[in-house]
């Protein structure tokens, strides 16, 4: 038996977290938690639906940078500042 080749429209991402599975759970739909490792300010919403390919691959660069966000907070730590909001001037 072969395995397929991976989807081109699909996205994998592997990342071991020492949390436990509903503390990650809540910050991806608690948006005080949400924005303490995504950003300052914003809104989601959770609708199925699909997404452009220049979509998708801003956001598989974006799970790149913020999924190591994501774990240093959810294991209670503080990621610091975020290079991608800081802005020069």
């Amino acid at each position: 038996m072969t395995t397929p080749p991976p989807a081109t429209d699909s996205v994998t991402l592997g990342r071991h977290i020492a949390a436990r599975p509903e503390t990650v759970f809540g910050f991806f739909t608690d948006r005080e938690k949400w924005l303490s490792w995504m950003g300052a300010d914003g809104t989601f919403s959770f609708e199925p639906g699909g997404a452009s390919p220049e979509a998708c691959a801003a956001h598989a660069e974006g799970r790149r940078h913020y999924v190591g966000r994501l774990a240093v907070r959810a294991e209670g730590g503080d990621p610091g500042p975020d290079a991608w909001m800081e802005t020069s001037g």
